[in-house]
């Protein structure tokens, strides 16, 4: 679960939410109730979805 955490933290410091974002839900399916991984997928997925609207496109920000 910490390798999860640490490689979706590297992922969104590399504006790479998208891989980010499966590196937490990966986490979360080893460990549902985790609140750290929930919440650092959330500010991932919402990091997403504003880089998404600055920059017009459409990356994918997985589902929640």
């Amino acid at each position: 679960i910490r390798a999860k955490l640490a490689e979706g933290n590297f992922y969104v410091h590399r504006g790479e939410y998208s891989q980010a974002i499966a590196s937490f839900q990966e986490g979360l399916k080893l460990d549902p109730s985790s609140a750290e991984l929930r919440y650092q997928l959330d500010r991932a997925i919402k990091a997403c979805n504003t880089q998404n609207k600055v920059t017009n496109e459409h990356h994918s920000c997985g589902e929640r």
